[in-house]
Formats: C-alpha cells, structure tokens, sequence
C-alpha cells in the first residue's frame, strides 16, 4: 500500500505543510500501513466547491489554480513501482 496525497497548501513544500498533509493521513496510516507516503501540491478550482468555500477561499485571498507537478508525480510513481511489485509477489 502506499499513499499520496493533493493539496493545494502542498504548493509551498515547507516542513509545516508537509506535517499538516501527513497528520491528515495519520488515521489511515494507523488503519493500514504504507511503504511510501506522497505528497504533492493539487488543483484549487473555485468552481467545483460550494458558495460557502468559495466565499472563504476569496476572503482568505488564497491563490486558486493547478499546482500539480506532473514529473514529480511521475517520478515518485516510477520509483515506487518496484516496491509494490516486490511486495506483491512476496505476498506481503
């Protein structure tokens, strides 16, 4: 198993983001363990949230947007591949 997680906080990779994304997964973690954990910045898409978060994303002048770094995300994906393989022929 591994895990990835989009953000729109995950635009600024700073240390306090990361802790913030990764204790959000925290409780899925405790449930079933990973091998890899990703993190990696999202969309924000006003248009896809209700009025009431749309309202507070404006008022909190967060910038809106696709953040996501495609060869990042590739990256992490390739590099993992080996691993879940491994783990699934062993059985684990």
């Amino acid at each position: 198993m591994a895990y990835f997680a989009l953000g729109g906080t995950l635009k600024e990779e700073t240390p306090e983001n990361c802790r913030k994304a990764e204790a959000a997964l925290a409780s899925v973690r405790e449930t079933v363990s990973s091998i890899e954990v990703g993190l990696f910045a999202g969309v924000v898409d006003l248009e896809k949230y209700p009025f009431f978060v749309r309202l507070m994303v404006k008022l909190m002048k967060a910038e809106t947007g696709d953040f996501r770094n495609w060869e990042k995300i590739k990256g992490w994906a390739k590099e993992l591949a080996p691993s879940l393989a491994s783990k699934a022929t062993k059985g684990e």
